[in-house]
């Protein structure tokens, strides 16, 4: 039993040590650029802005989606403070990302929309 632990427990750490993430949870592909440095107000109604990193602008994009996965946008990001209008969304929760022009994810997060 102690040998098999171990083994699975050493198995675990070599599986840990390939993930793409630091442990504080930060991408390694860009460790230092947080993406979206403010996001309000949340719980949204009528309007979400974001405020982006000017180093993002014309080279990502922002992608919207339910939490059922259906896309309610996916925008060019062609400035820093974006405001996206939510007045035809249910309410519910919402999941953005910010896709690099490869079109892979590099950061995150969700918002609460309330009518």
């Amino acid at each position: 039993m102690r040998i098999g632990l171990l083994f699975y427990i050493g198995l675990a750490s070599v599986a840990l040590s390939f993930l793409p993430f630091d442990w504080e949870g930060k991408s390694q592909a860009h460790p230092s650029i947080v993406k979206v440095q403010k996001m309000y107000p949340n719980p949204a109604n009528a309007y979400i802005i974001f405020e982006v990193d000017p180093s993002i602008v014309n080279t990502h994009t922002l992608f919207i989606c339910s939490f059922m996965g259906k896309k309610t946008h996916d925008m060019l990001i062609q400035q820093n403070k974006i405001t996206v209008d939510l007045q035809q969304q249910q309410r519910g929760l919402y999941i953005y990302q910010i896709r690099d022009k490869y079109n892979r994810i590099v950061e995150s997060g969700k918002f609460n929309v309330i009518k």
